[in-house]
This record gives structure tokens, C-alpha cells and sequence, in this order.
């Protein structure tokens, strides 16, 4: 019966989408490349990067003025890219509360324009027919009027006047360009921590640290499991690191070790982590930890951790 279907497609004419039935080591399937070498694994294909990537990078090169449709399309690829990236969805957050935002408006009318405006705004104080004696558009909504928000559409013929004007404040849902805050624009450059994951664990008293001196280093730290009495053996750990021992990729654009002392701090903490989940029999995940130190010195420094779950 499938033949007979398959064949009859053909002679009618219908579409066959043929690359579903391919075979090999790496195959692209629902928009995503799938390498069966090795560890299995889904990689996002080269030209849906790129896009997003450029995307990303002409909102923060223009944060001011932001084209709403070009948002749009961002962030529905985002929500597409989550689906495999799940870890990452808290972070759509803030670009959903983009889309959601209204453009304000001001603007300072006389005694007669308020008249006229009366006449057109609906019982939402929306506009709903244009204006005569201003620029006001179809759309808007009225919020305020002197600073004082708007209850009715009567209180615009009772409005505080000053110099015979006032000035009111509406917005405009579904403006073609969105303004983005200084917050906003820090998550899209991924300068602003977003809160991603909690799981719930072991509650327990945990510190660690580095110290990195020339081309020598370590990093040490201690946890006190629950009940457990107060003593260095209680559980401390450290461990020297020597500039040799390092990988090429970690050390080339450094002076000294010093130099990487946010990224030893972070490394730090990810081995506490690993110590207690070791220690204290907790349930292994599947992941990748990456790090990325963007700037550090002597009086501050700043590391990121990544830490990514699967399963």
C-alpha cells in the first residue's frame, strides 16, 4: 500500500521531500545538522548562525532604534534554537518583554486641540478617527495628561492647563521600531548575568578560592557536609597549578598567571562542585562547562561559568 501511495504522489505530481530517507554519518533533519561519528550530537547549521549572529550584532551596533519585524524574526528563530538549547530559555525572557513593549508619545496640545480630541478617542481613551487641529494618529492610546493618569476620556476637558497647553503622554502598540533600555541591551551583548536554572541540592556550608603568583598558581577550597564536625579534614582540598601544565589556548594572550586570576577563581568553583557531587553521592548529569574570562585586574576581576545539563 505504501509503494502504491508513493507511487501514485509521482504521477500526480506531489512534492516528495526524498532527503528524509537519506543515510549517512550526518544528515540535516527539522533544521539541524546530526553527526552520528562518534558521540552522537546536533549542531546548528552554518547559515542559521550566521543569521542570528548578525541579528544579534546589528541591535547592539543600533540599540536605540530597533525595527520591530527584524526583532520578530529574531527572536522567533531564538525560541526555534531553544528547543535543543532548553538551557537557555529563562534567557527569552527579556527579548519577549522587547517584543511586548509600546513606543510613548508626547505631546503638548492647546485648549481648542483638547476639544477636538475629545471627539475622537473611543472609551479606552484610544484614537479612533484622525484628529483636525493635530498630528495625533489613529492607535494611540491616552495614559496621561499633566503627569496625572487618565481615568475617562472626560478628564481631557477638565485638564490642568498651564500657558493654555498640556502636555499628554499616550502610547503606540505595534510601533514599527522598538526602544531598547540599557538593561535589555546589556543581556543582548550577554554583559548582564540572566538567571537561568536552579536545581534543587544539598544545602552546605562551601568556599573556594585560587591565588596565582609569576607562572605558578593554585586552587584550593573546603565544604562541611551536613553533620559533619568542623575540621580541616572536613573536607579541604587544593591543588597547585603550574604555567607549563596549562593548554596553549589558556595561555597565549597571557602575561603572567595572575593575569587569569578571575578564570582560576571560576575553575575553583567548578571543582568544589565536583568535589561534593564525588563526596557526597549526588546523581551525575551529562554537560559541558565552559569558561570565558572577559576582562580582569588586581583591584577587580570578572569570569563567567556555562554550565550546561543534559538529561
Amino acid at each position: 500500500m505504501a509503494c502504491q501511495l508513493l507511487i501514485l504522489a509521482c504521477v500526480l505530481g506531489f512534492p516528495l521531500a526524498r532527503h528524509k530517507v537519506d543515510l549517512g554519518d550526518q544528515l540535516s533533519w527539522i533544521g539541524w545538522d546530526l553527526r552520528f561519528q562518534g558521540y552522537p550530537s546536533a549542531f546548528l547549521p552554518a547559515s542559521k548562525l550566521e543569521a542570528m549572529l548578525c541579528s544579534l550584532q546589528q541591535i547592539c551596533a543600533t540599540p536605540r532604534r530597533v525595527n520591530r519585524k527584524e526583532l520578530q524574526t529574531l527572536v522567533g528563530r531564538l525560541v526555534w534554537y531553544t528547543t535543543g538549547a532548553f538551557w537557555l530559555k529563562p534567557w527569552l525572557q527579556v527579548w519577549f518583554h522587547m517584543l511586548g513593549k509600546v513606543r510613548l508619545r508626547f505631546q503638548s496640545l492647546q485648549r481648542e486641540q483638547l476639544k477636538d480630541l475629545y471627539h475622537c478617542l473611543d472609551r479606552d481613551c484610544r484614537v479612533s478617527r484622525l484628529p483636525r487641529l493635530c498630528d495625533i494618529q489613529v492607535g494611540w492610546k491616552l495614559l496621561e495628561i499633566g503627569g496625572h493618569a487618565v481615568q475617562n476620556r472626560a478628564d481631557i476637558l477638565c485638564a490642568p492647563l498651564k500657558r493654555d497647553q498640556a502636555w499628554l503622554k499616550f502610547c503606540e502598540d505595534g510601533s514599527a521600531e522598538i526602544c531598547l533600555a540599557s538593561e535589555e541591551l546589556a543581556v543582548a551583548r550577554f554583559d548582564a548575568p540572566v538567571h537561568l536554572v536552579d536545581l534543587p541540592g544539598p544545602c552546605v556550608a562551601a568556599a573556594a578560592d585560587a591565588y596565582a603568583e609569576g607562572t605558578r598558581a593554585g586552587v584550593g577550597g573546603w565544604f562541611l557536609p551536613e553533620g559533619a564536625e568542623l575540621h580541616p579534614s572536613n573536607i579541604f582540598w587544593s591543588c597547585e597549578v603550574e604555567w607549563a601544565a596549562l593548554p596553549a589556548w589558556f595561555t597565549t594572550d597571557l602575561r603572567d598567571l595572575q593575569s587569569a586570576i578571575a578564570a582560576l577563581e571560576a575553575l575553583a568553583q567548578l571543582i568544589l562542585l565536583l568535589c561534593q557531587r564525588s563526596q557526597l553521592s549526588l546523581e551525575a548529569k551529562m554537560g559541558r562547562i565552559s569558561l570565558r574570562q572577559q576582562w580582569c585586574s588586581v583591584q577587580h576581576s570578572k569570569a563567567f561559568v556555562h554550565v550546561t545539563a543534559a538529561g
